[in-house]
């Protein structure tokens, strides 16, 4: 279960104040075990990808880039959640 802590749901970016929600505790481990193991699954595909394909060619290349960002993405979540 998930529901919004704040007043009013506030959809502006230029204010500074984050949107609290509360989550259920189980919920919360779900996701950050189901983050960590697209993590772990990620790095294993750009490992895989670079072994086999390389980056020498540009869709190679963005495609590897894309994998890089998303385990930067998944790498800063989990870090929050560890907290």
């Amino acid at each position: 279960m998930c529901r919004v802590m704040n007043d009013e749901a506030k959809e502006d970016p230029e204010d500074p104040e984050p949107l609290r929600v509360e989550v259920d505790y189980e919920l919360l481990m779900n996701a950050h075990d189901a983050l960590q193991t697209g993590l772990e699954y990620a790095k294993e595909v750009l490992l895989e990808h670079d072994a086999s394909l390389g980056r020498s060619i540009r869709k190679n290349r963005m495609l590897a880039e894309q994998i890089e960002t998303d385990i930067d993405g998944m790498e800063k979540v989990l870090k929050v959640l560890k907290g």
